[in-house]
C-alpha cells in the first residue's frame, strides 16, 4: 500500500463571496454610478474593499465598476457592482458566506496510507490535511544480544535478531560498531515489508577482538566496558533507532605454576635422583605443556594436557656439585607463559663405602623371556645379592630378589654364584640389579664376569 506524508492543521472560519441579490436594471434617461474597477474580499474578516482606477459608468459602458454597499445596511461587508447594458444599467449585490478552512499547522510529515486522510479538506477528526509526497518509515531494528556479558579467551557473541521496512522495495543496510570505531556491514537486503533476519558472529583471539581473521579490538583491558551499537538504514534516507550492548572482554592470561616444598636430602649417591612435584592451571581451562630446563641442557617436558599435578625425577648425575637453577616453564596454547626457578645446592661429601649397587639390562635374544638363569663370578670375600625387574615396556619397574639355586669356587679367591627368576608371562623389560658389600673399606673386592640364558 502506498504511503504519503500529511499535514494536519486547526480549522478557522472563511469568508467567501455570496450573491445577495440581481441583477436588478436601471432604465431611466441618464442613469450613471461611480466606482472603482476591481475589488478584495478578505477572506479572514469578510470587508469588501474596491481597489484600481476610479470610474463612472453610464448605460453604454459594459466594464463594471465596485462600490461598498452604503444603503443597504452592509456598508463594507458588502459589495455591489454596476455595468452598463446599452439601454440600463445592472446593479448585483454581494454579501458573504462563512465556510470552514485550512487554519494554523498542527503537526507536520504524519505518514499513513493513501486515502487515510484527504488529500486538501476538512477531516471527520475536525482537523484539516494536505497530502504531501510519498512517506519513508525508518527502519526497525530486533537485537537479541544480550547486555553486560563478560567473554573469555575463544569465547563468541553473537549478533544476531532482525530488521523491518514496512516500506516495501526499500533497499535495508544493516551494520554495527565497536567503541565507536568503523561502521561494518552485517546484511543488506530489498524488504518485502517483513522483518529480515541477521546474525554475525565475533571472538576473543589472541586477546582480540575478531571478526574471523580481521581484528576490530585489540589491546583488551580486564574489567573495561565495550559497546556494540546495531543499526539499520533504507535508501531513502531512513535510520533505525540504534541498540546497544555492553559487554567486558577477560583477555588470555598465563598459566598459574606451583612448585611443592622440596625438602632435602642426605645420604644420596650418583646413582639416585630427587623428586619435584607441583601443580599448573589454565585460567581458560586449555591444555598447558610444563618443561623443565638446567643449564644449557635441552628442556624436558613433564607434562601435556588440562591442568592438574605433574612430578618428575631429575638424576643426581645431571645436577653439577653446587648450586643448580632448575628452570620450569608453563605454556598454554596461546604461547602465554609463566616460569619458576628452583635452587637446588648439590653438596658432595665423599665418604668410602662398603656398599655399592650395579646395574645391567638385558637384551634376550628372543626380545623377551619368562625364564632366567644368570652366573655372577665374584671375590670370595664379596658379598652379593641379585634382583630383577621383570616388566612390559613403559611400565615401572619392579625388582624382586632373585633365588640363589648354588654358588661354587672358581678359583681360590674366585666364587660363581648362580640365581633364577621366573615370570607367569615372557617379558620385554628386563633389568638386573646387585647388591655388594665390601670386606673392608681398603679391600678392592668385585665381580669378575656375569653370564646366563633366557628362556
Amino acid at each position: 500500500m502506498v504511503r504519503y506524508l500529511y499535514s494536519k492543521y486547526n480549522l478557522k472560519d472563511i469568508h467567501i463571496e455570496k450573491l445577495l441579490s440581481g441583477p436588478r436594471y436601471i432604465t431611466r434617461e441618464g442613469a450613471n454610478a461611480a466606482g472603482r474597477v476591481s475589488y478584495f474580499l478578505d477572506p479572514d474578516t469578510g470587508i469588501y474593499t474596491p481597489t484600481g482606477e476610479q470610474r463612472t459608468v453610464g448605460l453604454h459602458k459594459s466594464e463594471p465598476i465596485y462600490v461598498n454597499d452604503q444603503f443597504g445596511g452592509l456598508g463594507n461587508k458588502g459589495l455591489i457592482s454596476y455595468a452598463g447594458t446599452g439601454t440600463s444599467l445592472v446593479e448585483f449585490v454581494y454579501s458573504t458566506d462563512i465556510v470552514k478552512g485550512r487554519g494554523s499547522l498542527v503537526q507536520s510529515n504524519i505518514a499513513a496510507e493513501d486515502g487515510s486522510y484527504p488529500n486538501d479538506g476538512m477531516h471527520t477528526d475536525g482537523f484539516w490535511y494536505v497530502r504531501g509526497g510519498l512517506a519513508n518509515s525508518n527502519p526497525i531494528v530486533t537485537l537479541n544480544t544480550s547486555d553486560n556479558r563478560t567473554l573469555y579467551e575463544n569465547d563468541t557473541i553473537s549478533i544476531d535478531g532482525s530488521a523491518n521496512d514496512i516500506d516495501a522495495g526499500n533497499v535495508i543496510a544493516v551494520r554495527y560498531s565497536l567503541n565507536g570505531g568503523t561502521a561494518r556491514a552485517i546484511a543488506t537486503a530489498i524488504s518485502a515489508g517483513v522483518a529480515i533476519p541477521f546474525s554475525k558472529v565475533l571472538q576473543v583471539k589472541n586477546s582480540k577482538f575478531m571478526d574471523g581473521n580481521t581484528v576490530l579490538l585489540e589491546n583488551l583491558v580486564e574489567g573495561q566496558a565495550n559497546t556494540l551499537r546495531v543499526w539499520a538504514s533504507d535508501d531513502q534516507g531512513g535510520v533505525s533507532a540504534e541498540q546497544i550492548r555492553t559487554f567486558y572482554v577477560t583477555p588470555n592470561r598465563p598459566p598459574s605454576l606451583v612448585i611443592d616444598t622440596f625438602t632435602q636430602k642426605v645420604g644420596l649417591i650418583d646413582s639416585d635422583h630427587i623428586t619435584i612435584t607441583g601443580s599448573v592451571t589454565d585460567p581458560e581451562g586449555g591444555n598447558i605443556v610444563v618443561k623443565y630446563q638446567i643449564g644449557e641442557v635441552n628442556p624436558v617436558q613433564v607434562h601435556d594436557g588440562p591442568g592438574g599435578t605433574f612430578t618428575f625425577d631429575i638424576p643426581l648425575t645431571n645436577l653439577k656439585d653446587g648450586e643448580n637453577s632448575i628452570i620450569l616453564l608453563a605454556t598454554d596454547s596461546l604461547n602465554f607463559t609463566s616460569q619458576k626457578t628452583l635452587k637446588v645446592n648439590k653438596a658432595v661429601s665423599k665418604t668410602e663405602l662398603l656398599q655399592s649397587v650395579r646395574r645391567y639390562k638385558a637384551l634376550p635374544p628372543k626380545g623377551s623371556a619368562k625364564n632366567v638363569i644368570i652366573w655372577v663370578q665374584r671375590d670370595i670375600n664379596l658379598s652379593l645379592t641379585a634382583e630383577a625387574s621383570m616388566v612390559m615396556k613403559n611400565e615401572a619397574e619392579n625388582f624382586v630378589e632373585m633365588t640363589k639355586t648354588n654358588s661354587a669356587p672358581v678359583t681360590n679367591t674366585i666364587m660363581e654364584d648362580e640365581f633364577t627368576i621366573s615370570s607367569d608371562v615372557p617379558k620385554d623389560d628386563i633389568v638386573f640389579q646387585f647388591n655388594m658389600t665390601r670386606s673392608s673399606i681398603d679391600s678392592t673386592e668385585s665381580i669378575h664376569l656375569i653370564s646366563g640364558g633366557f628362556e
